[in-house]
């Protein structure tokens, strides 16, 4: 309904761990950067001062690092984890567990 102004901490790691993981970014820049966006008020935390601080660390890589995470919404695992609980709609069957009860006998 509403584009977000900054990122969540959790989803700005998540990327950070993937690029360390396909070896385009050390971990020393991963910690620094982490470190950088901690000390930050977390309306502060964006995606485009995240990418300024990867640059800023990533040297010849940063153009391959800026591709990696074009579609960055594969880092955004609050929105999967909601996608999950909706598409698994425990209050659906729930509600269907209740319709399927007897009603009490009066005696």
């Amino acid at each position: 309904p509403f584009k977000a102004f900054s990122e969540p901490l959790i989803h700005l790691r998540v990327a950070l761990e993937h690029l360390v993981s396909v070896r385009l970014l050390d971990e020393r820049v991963q910690q620094d950067v982490i470190s950088r966006l901690k000390s930050l008020w977390y309306g502060a935390r964006t995606l485009p001062l995240f990418n300024a601080l990867l640059a800023s660390g990533a040297g010849a890589r940063a153009r391959q690092i800026a591709d990696e995470l074009r579609d960055f919404d594969a880092y955004r695992i609050k929105q999967s984890d909601l996608r999950g609980l909706l598409s698994l709609s425990p209050w659906r069957a729930q509600a269907a567990r209740r319709s399927h009860r007897r009603p009490a006998r009066s005696k």
